[in-house]
């Protein structure tokens, strides 16, 4: 992000892939909404299995996400992927990613929250999460009761009221 020269980033996870055309339907909705920091789409998760010739074949369902709603980040709960467009000056408004968090994906949700960035859901599945090519999902969700108190720990000034979040009321989807 310190890099990008460009106005929008994209972030997307080793064990994922866009569709033809994601960039096109992310870049539309960001213009289309100045006031969005994020665009994140639904996307579809892709599950391997052994086929009759004994050659991998994928299952693929698709995974519709919720609309956004910052008092979810605020409360711990990662309301989407990482991959999604966001605004290369919100994201480093925010300071990136923090390299101390165990989950980076959601406390940067909450740190585009807390600081009146909003999200916003488009409702197209635009990338494949391929559940299977990865070990961090499986740690994640052991890890995930952590990860939410590390969360809370770290936002507790905003969940306790000593600090107000910076107008974020955005609720609805792109």
């Amino acid at each position: 992000v310190a890099f990008a020269q460009a106005r929008y980033v994209v972030f997307l996870d080793a064990d994922d892939y866009l569709v033809p055309h994601a960039l096109r339907y992310l870049v539309q909705a960001i213009e289309d909404n100045p006031a969005l920091s994020c665009v994140y789409p639904d996307s579809w998760y892709a599950d391997a299995r052994e086929g009759r010739d004994g050659k991998t074949q994928w299952d693929y369902r698709i995974d519709p996400l919720a609309p956004w709603d910052c008092r979810d980040a605020l409360n711990g709960k990662q309301v989407h992927g990482i991959t999604a467009i966001y605004r290369t000056d919100a994201v480093r408004a925010v300071g990136g990613f923090d390299g101390e968090a165990p989950w980076e994906d959601a406390d940067l949700q909450v740190a585009l929250s807390v600081n009146g960035y909003c999200s916003a859901l488009l409702s197209l599945a635009l990338y494949v999460y391929r559940r299977d090519m990865g070990q961090r999902r499986i740690a994640a969700s052991a890890e995930r009761g952590t990860v939410i108190a590390w969360l809370k720990r770290k936002w507790s000034d905003y969940l306790d009221g000593s600090k107000q979040v910076m107008g974020c009321a955005c609720t609805a989807n792109a």
